[in-house]
């Protein structure tokens, strides 16, 4: 396994992918005249709002860095099979809360700054599956990204059912501790 430098702007990709994101959510949300916007939950809101405020030049902007990086994506799998991340940035937290705040004492600026690992297969269309690889002391489990070149999808699949027989992590019960 070699270690995989991917250079892009990790800020750049998720101004990027925020921008889309919103004005899509904006587009659809304003295609399909929701009558009571109260009634829309706060992710909704939140992205339509966002979107409101998002110009064609931004959006334009967008689709040509999306377009020269889709590029350089591409390229990495010239030379790599799959890129391999954590498929989240913290172990699984308290259901009554809807996102985390913090990780790590860096406070989220936005509901979903949470899951920004999984950002870069999305933003690039990846052929994405996410394997189980083990539990921390609390017992929570953690998994991994699996990224393959885009329209690899039977190679991904087939390389994560090769890493699960290995491992066989799916067949282990955590024993989960409370706290």
């Amino acid at each position: 396994m070699k270690k995989c430098k991917v250079n892009i702007d990790p800020d750049k990709l998720w101004e990027t992918w925020c921008t889309l994101r919103s004005k899509i959510t904006f587009n659809d949300i304003s295609a399909i005249q929701i009558k009571d916007f109260d009634k829309l939950s706060f992710p909704a809101k939140w992205e339509y709002e966002e979107g409101s405020k998002i110009t064609d030049d931004q959006v334009s902007s967008s689709i040509d860095w999306y377009h020269n990086y889709k590029k350089y994506v591409d390229g990495i799998f010239e030379k790599y099979d799959f890129i391999a991340l954590p498929s989240a940035q913290l172990f699984p937290f308290n259901k009554e809360i809807d996102f985390p705040k913090s990780i790590s004492k860096t406070q989220m600026d936005t509901y979903h700054r949470w899951m920004e690992v999984t950002v870069f297969a999305s933003m690039f269309q990846l052929p994405t599956l996410s394997v189980p690889v083990g539990f921390n002391d609390k017992g929570l489990p953690m998994g991994m990204q699996l990224m393959g070149k885009n329209k690899s999808d039977e190679k991904v699949i087939q390389i994560g059912k090769y890493y699960e027989e290995i491992f066989n992590h799916s067949k282990i019960k955590p024993n989960i501790i409370n706290g």
